[in-house]
């Protein structure tokens, strides 16, 4: 997931220049980068991947049966959808998955720009703009798929496209044969998209799944997270099965213990060792997800 350096100018269609591109960042009037959607969704991930990485954790999902033959891929599409309470680490899980596929091509001999993944943190958009989070990741998915650092869904739909439009263009891409190789999409926190824009997605999905199979022979694999399970029926309608995994702070138990293990630290802890382990087990036995680190936070200030 490197980052090319190329220098584009932008210009409007009357010759001023709008903004100088390096890479996935465009400067205008020499001021501060604005991040492309990809770039923002790539910079969610890797701050992410690298507390996960650094925690040692989430590997008990790649163990899940659930998990391992939605990985194989052996059907045309794959759907999994992991659910849970608010806080049980489902962000957390996503980026997992998608370092895993990452991880798989790269193994087959995939080279990177052939990697057809797609990715969105729906949880990590502005809940004040919430109407406008569909669109957004329609305009983060076309800028993924196509890959070439100058391209920006700007440029292509403007500000007023509506949805319907670009999830079309999007899905002629997605079919089309300057994509070679399996797509794969990767949807966290998918409740907190309007409900209008939910059903929009899941019945968009379906429309992909028909298209993907009826015009290219390429497979399609697909992760949903979600505080619920709201949206499955829409799948199972078109005979689309998702393979389900319920998070629970349970699940996550060993994660958590590493994290404690890794950020309960006091010069107060250091004096008294027998307060820490009353401490770690208070926290272990009750941990609740994000609700963790906050408990840290205060007993460790």
């Amino acid at each position: 997931m490197s980052t090319v350096t190329n220098r584009i100018v932008q210009r409007s269609n009357i010759g001023f220049t709008q903004g100088v591109n390096y890479g996935d960042n465009v400067f205008y009037d020499g001021n501060k980068p604005e991040l492309t959607p990809k770039h923002i969704a790539l910079e969610t991930h890797k701050k992410i991947k690298a507390e996960w990485e650094i925690a040692g954790t989430c590997d008990w999902l790649l163990q899940e049966n659930d998990f391992q033959s939605w990985r194989r891929l052996e059907t045309g599409s794959s759907f999994l959808w992991l659910y849970g309470p608010p806080g049980c680490g489902k962000s957390t899980l996503m980026s997992r998955v998608i370092e895993s596929i990452y991880e798989d091509q790269t193994a087959a001999g995939v080279p990177g720009d052939r990697i057809n993944l797609l990715y969105f943190y729906v949880g990590f958009g502005d809940d004040n703009n919430r109407e406008k989070l569909y669109r957004s990741m329609l305009e983060t998915f076309w800028e993924q798929a196509v890959k070439k650092s100058e391209a920006r869904s700007m440029n292509v739909f403007g500000n007023h496209s509506p949805p319907e439009l670009m999830q079309d263009e999007l899905h002629k891409l997605l079919a089309s044969s300057s994509l070679q190789g399996d797509i794969y999409m990767v949807i966290d926190a998918l409740d907190q998209l309007p409900q209008e824009s939910q059903y929009s997605l899941i019945e968009g999905l379906n429309t992909l799944v028909h298209k993907l199979n009826l015009e290219t022979s390429r497979r399609f694999r697909v992760a949903i997270s979600s505080r619920y399970l709201d949206g499955i029926d829409q799948l199972r309608v078109h005979r689309l099965f998702p393979l389900v995994i319920k998070v629970t702070p349970g699940s996550n138990k060993l994660d958590i213990q590493r994290y404690l293990d890794r950020n309960l630290k006091s010069k107060l802890f250091d004096k008294n060792p027998e307060l820490r382990k009353r401490v770690f087990d208070e926290l272990n036995e009750n941990a609740d997800g994000r609700r963790v680190s906050l408990s840290i936070s205060t007993v460790t200030s």
